[in-house]
């Protein structure tokens, strides 16, 4: 981007004015990273953010589809509950495979 001073305001691909003639041109950086750090957070659940993922499944039934191995790749542990399974990092969940 040129810097030009004592320019008009300019209108970028994300919709966010930014002032060229002033120290506003680095809005759109800060803006992203805020947003960034703001909603990045660590797994809600760290304890099984490895393998011991794939441990909760010692009951699972095995006709059950996906199988262990799949849900625990993508992330999920078996609850221990019917068939309820919660992604390790954001906390949500999935059952009622019929």
């Amino acid at each position: 981007m040129e810097i030009r001073p004592h320019s008009r305001p300019e209108r970028h691909s994300n919709d966010v004015l930014v002032d060229v003639g002033s120290d506003i041109t680095t809005l759109t950086e800060t803006v992203v990273r805020k947003q960034a750090e703001k909603e990045w957070r660590g797994p809600r659940f760290p304890n099984y953010a490895t393998y011991k993922r794939l441990n909760s499944f010692a009951n699972w039934p095995r006709n059950i589809f996906p199988s262990r191995e799949e849900l625990s790749a993508a992330g999920f542990y078996f609850t221990g509950k019917w068939d309820l399974t919660r992604c390790f990092h954001c906390g949500g969940t999935l059952g009622d495979r019929r």
